[in-house]
């Protein structure tokens, strides 16, 4: 469970006065030398300039990029954070936007725990 000492914001880059800003990171795992980048979408889509971005990352070697659809959840008052409800998750594979994968809180977390023990893409097959 993720807690936070003080409330979360949304980072506000407006005075960069750019066309391009720079993006959140919703997720990212790191286990020996290997990355998980996960970008969570609830409803909205992707930007055209995100996922100029997604597919670049996900051809940087020792790379898994997904974007999971999560529900919606209203933000708890308290910490100012949504609970991630996953139902369909999407690979970003050498810069290809794969179709969707149906899943779940169980399946995410054993997928998840299994790129954990093995850092392969192919466990979000």
């Amino acid at each position: 469970m993720s807690t936070f000492d003080k409330p979360q914001y949304a980072e506000d880059f407006g005075f960069l006065n750019h066309t391009s800003l720079p993006s959140n990171i919703d997720g990212l795992t790191e286990r020996h030398g290997k990355f998980l980048f996960i970008e969570v979408k609830r409803g909205e889509e992707i930007s055209p300039g995100q996922l100029i971005m997604l597919e670049a990352l996900s051809r940087v070697p020792n790379f898994t990029v997904l974007v999971l659809n999560s529900r919606w959840v209203e933000a708890d008052k308290e910490t100012n954070s949504r609970r991630v409800v996953p139902y369909f998750y999407r690979l970003v594979v050498d810069g290809v936007l794969e179709d969707p994968v149906l899943s779940d809180d169980r399946d995410f977390k054993i997928r998840y725990h299994q790129w954990f023990a093995t850092q392969k893409r192919d466990v979000w097959l």
